[in-house]
């Protein structure tokens, strides 16, 4: 439904950012490519650094044509939400900054 209403809402090479399960990230891969989205890279958010991904974030492009050959998407560097015990981590924080 998400690809399906995206689809519908976004121009022609239009970007969707998603932050989704890491779990799941094969399901939405596979809900991508049934509306022809592309992803263009992909985040994995760490809570810690000594746990387990549970959520990734996700930039897809509407109706962008990728070859088998160019289909590797960019895995960027995580991000981690805590650095230590109980402190943010300085990249964490400085996204609230901006503001």
């Amino acid at each position: 439904m998400l690809f399906y209403c995206s689809n519908k809402l976004l121009n022609k090479k239009g970007k969707l950012y998603i932050i989704f399960s890491a779990e799941r990230l094969s399901d939405l891969l596979h809900a991508m490519e049934e509306y022809k989205f592309s992803p263009e890279f992909f985040r994995h958010i760490y809570i810690k650094k000594t746990y387990l991904p549970k959520r990734v974030i996700l930039c897809a492009m509407k109706n962008s044509a990728v070859k088998n050959s160019e289909k590797s998407s960019i895995v960027r560097q995580p991000l981690f939400i805590y650095a230590s015990e109980n402190k943010f981590s300085d990249e964490y924080t400085s996204l609230f900054n901006r503001v």
